[in-house]
C-alpha cells in the first residue's frame, strides 16, 4: 500500500464526510437523522483490495481514528476518542475473513458489504460510546439508535457501487501492482 495517497484519500473522505455528507443527512425520519458513512465506504474499500492484512488493519484504524476526531459531541460534552478506531477494526477484520468469497467488482456484494460494516461498526460504537459515555442509557434510546444505525448501513449501501467506482479510478496509486511477470511469488515462463 501506498500511505501517502491513502492519507491524502483518507482526508479527502473527511472533509467529504464533513461537507457532502451533512448535505446528504434525512432528518425528517421519526428516529433521528441518518446519512451515509463516506469513511466506511472508503474502509470497505481497503479491506476488498489491499493485500495484506496487516496493512488493511493499520489503514481501517486510522479512517476510524480520524473519524473520531472528527466527530465532536459538542461545546462542554466529552467526546471519547476510540471507539470507532475499534470498531471500524474489528468490522474490517470480519470482511478480511469472507472477501476472497465475494465478488468485489459488482454492485450487489459491494451493497450488501457495505450494510453489514456499517451495522457491525455502527452497533460497536453505540455500545462502546454507551459503556464509555456520561449517564444511563435506556432501551428505547438504544433501540432508536439502532434504527438510525440501520438505516445508515442501508443509505452507506445504496451509495457504496459509487464510491466503489470513484476509487478504483484511483486504485494504481493507493496500492502496489505486482510485478510484471509474477503472480503470487511464482514467476511466469513463456511458452510452458
Amino acid at each position: 500500500m501506498r500511505w501517502v495517497p491513502f492519507i491524502i484519500v483518507a482526508y479527502l473522505a473527511a472533509v467529504l464526510q464533513a461537507s457532502l455528507g451533512r448535505i446528504l443527512v434525512i432528518e425528517r425520519l421519526g428516529f433521528g437523522p441518518i446519512g451515509p458513512d463516506v469513511m466506511a465506504m472508503v474502509a470497505i474499500f481497503v479491506a476488498l483490495w489491499v493485500r495484506s492484512g496487516a496493512e488493511v488493519i493499520v489503514a481501517v484504524w486510522t479512517l476510524g481514528m480520524l473519524v473520531d476526531l472528527t466527530t465532536g459531541s459538542g461545546v462542554g460534552v466529552t467526546t471519547v476518542v476510540g471507539p470507532m478506531t475499534i470498531a471500524y477494526s474489528a468490522a474490517a477484520g470480519l470482511l478480511l475473513r469472507i472477501r476472497e468469497g465475494l465478488f468485489r467488482e459488482r454492485a450487489l456484494p459491494q451493497m450488501i458489504v457495505a450494510a453489514l460494516f456499517v451495522v457491525l461498526a455502527h452497533t460497536i460504537w453505540a455500545l462502546l460510546q454507551a459503556m464509555l459515555g456520561r449517564g444511563a442509557v435506556s432501551f428505547a434510546t438504544f433501540g432508536r439508535t439502532m434504527l438510525q444505525i440501520v438505516a445508515s448501513a442501508v443509505y452507506t449501501a445504496i451509495l457504496m457501487p459509487l464510491m466503489h467506482t470513484l476509487l478504483s479510478a484511483v486504485r494504481g496509486l493507493l496500492f502496489n501492482a505486482p510485478p510484471n511477470g509474477r503472480r503470487r511469488g511464482r514467476s511466469v515462463r513463456p511458452g510452458i
